[in-house]
């Protein structure tokens, strides 16, 4: 894989909602990286977020990602970005709100602790 610059990264987080799949991060973190996010509170490895994601994102009909903020920080960057979708019953789901704080190693991603309100 080629060094990616932490916007390509940043903008492949974000088209992860539109694909539907977390591929895209399975393909870019480190083999420990590791997930944390302020809903559980506890470490998981990228298999464990693969599967959430893809069982969270797979009860929309459409959904996607508007970048707010992305800013780069010493050892990665500070990505804010609003999840909009629609359920597969067709209704607006309501927005979320996410602040993710990703550390980069070797332009990989090591760590990532995701902030976010209730959607």
């Amino acid at each position: 894989m080629n060094a990616m610059s932490v916007k390509d990264i940043g903008d492949g987080l974000l088209r992860m909602y539109r694909q539907k799949s977390a591929k895209f991060l399975i393909d870019v973190a480190t083999d420990d990286c590791v997930f944390w996010d302020n809903v559980d509170a506890i470490d998981k490895s990228i298999e464990q977020i693969r599967a959430e994601f893809d069982l969270h994102v797979g009860q929309f009909k459409h959904a996607d990602a508007r970048s707010v903020r992305l800013e780069e920080l010493s050892d990665g960057f500070l990505q804010q970005y609003v999840v909009e979708a629609k359920l597969n019953c067709g209704s607006k789901a309501k927005d979320q709100h996410v602040c993710l704080i990703v550390k980069l190693r070797d332009a990989r991603i090591a760590r990532i602790e995701e902030y976010c309100t209730a959607g």
